[in-house]
């Protein structure tokens, strides 16, 4: 499968963990944004937005509760108009969010063997609502 992995461009050093999960786990990443040294600019959005369209499905790493994701929320946005399964690390705090009840959205740890295991490996506490940060 391939996968685009949304996350804070801040928190990209959590959002190189999840692709490793999911490269370890034989699948592939569509766009690593995570290598641009700052926030970018047109060209850069729509490396974004074609890699969220190539992809099979897409991971948000929302680990933050206090973080904005505004941009994160767009892609995820986008894999849900686009009819792809999107996985959330952290479901806790998204469940006020009224598109988290849609058909196509699941946590993380539900992720296809064995990306869902390697997951919660890593960010097993914060899937489980035991802590907001790995």
């Amino acid at each position: 499968m391939k996968f685009y992995v949304a996350g804070k461009f801040e928190d990209k050093e959590r959002v190189r963990l999840a692709q490793s999960c999911i490269v370890d786990a034989g699948h592939e990443i569509t766009h690593d944004w995570t290598m641009a040294q700052a926030v970018g600019g047109r060209a850069e959005a729509i490396d974004d937005m074609e890699g969220v369209r190539d992809a099979d499905a897409l991971l948000f790493v929302n680990v933050d509760p206090d973080l904005l994701y505004a941009a994160s929320l767009v892609e995820v946005g986008m894999a849900l108009a686009l009819d792809k399964p999107v996985y959330f690390i952290n479901t806790k705090h998204m469940a006020r969010n009224v598109f988290y009840h849609l058909p196509g959205v699941f946590s993380a740890a539900e992720a296809p063997h064995p990306i869902g295991e390697r997951l919660a490996e890593e960010f097993g506490a914060v899937m489980n609502g035991v802590a907001t940060e790995v």
